[in-house]
């Protein structure tokens, strides 16, 4: 899923890039203050979305598993950077580690997006979650 996301959100950001582009272009060219009010608006918000798409961590979360580096390998992706923020989590400024579960749970924290492969943890509460997809036959 990593791999069909991820290619997919740096596409979607380069077409936000590009449309903002196109209306700073635009915002240059016009003069009517009605029109210029109305591109600003959009273009503040498509830099929002930009910044928002750009600090977006995506991470994956999923069990240990005897032989994973290998069967990874399988399909073209290296587990272990992966591995590494599932088993230490993501560093603070002041250089404290966070379990993922806990900047996940933070609207504040650009950990977003979680795709996980069999179980999390059973009772994990997420206020702010948006969407949920479940892919399981």
């Amino acid at each position: 899923m990593f791999q069909r996301i991820e290619p997919r959100w740096r596409t979607k950001l380069a077409q936000v890039k590009e449309t903002i582009g196109s209306k700073e272009k635009e915002l240059a060219t016009t003069t009517d203050p009605d029109t210029r009010e109305r591109l600003s608006e959009r273009l503040e918000f498509l830099r929002g979305q930009a910044q928002w798409m750009e600090s977006t961590i995506i991470e994956i979360i999923i069990s240990e598993a005897q032989n994973e580096v290998r069967d990874f390998q399988k399909w073209d992706f290296d587990i272990i950077p992966r591995r590494v923020v599932m088993k230490n989590g993501f560093q603070t400024n002041d250089g404290k580690r966070l379990s993922v579960d806990d900047p996940f749970k933070d609207p504040q924290h650009p950990f977003r997006i979680a795709i996980v492969c069999a179980m999390w943890l059973t009772g994990f509460d997420v206020e702010c979650l948006a969407t949920l997809y479940i892919d399981n036959p």
